[in-house]
């Protein structure tokens, strides 16, 4: 995924978590986010759960969903593995896709008032976003 995707991705997830947090998952976090990404790519992809360890009882469900996603994926230093960033960014993809689905009609999340790049902005611009 080159920078400019992975930018747009993030740039979603935080503008889906924005509105969740607002209005159907009220609190949510973009670290939920993660986790929940990491196990529906985990379960997916790999049939690995992080069930033992989920829930209301797991003191640490992101740490357990990372652990998790370690030991299934293969490092993207040996063949056939891929780079850590790029994992999570699948997972992310397959996150938001879900959210799409069950929360926006299928429709990518934005943030209407963000700029389109850091660099539109002029410096006085900065200071008041």
């Amino acid at each position: 995924m080159i920078e400019r995707e992975a930018s747009a991705c993030w740039t979603e997830v935080v503008a889906a978590v924005d509105f969740l947090a607002q209005s159907e998952r009220l609190g949510m976090t973009v670290w939920d986010a993660l986790d929940e990404a990491i196990r529906l790519w985990a379960e997916e992809w790999f049939q690995a759960s992080t069930a033992s360890g989920s829930g209301w009882s797991d003191a640490d469900p992101l740490r357990t969903s990372i652990e998790v996603l370690l030991r299934s994926a293969a490092s993207g230093a040996t063949p056939g593995g891929e780079p850590l960033g790029a994992v999570l960014a699948a997972a992310l993809e397959v996150w938001l896709d879900d959210m799409r689905q069950r929360y926006n009609q299928g429709h990518p999340f934005s943030r209407n008032n963000w700029p389109t790049s850091w660099a539109d902005l002029g410096a006085a611009q900065l200071l008041e976003f």
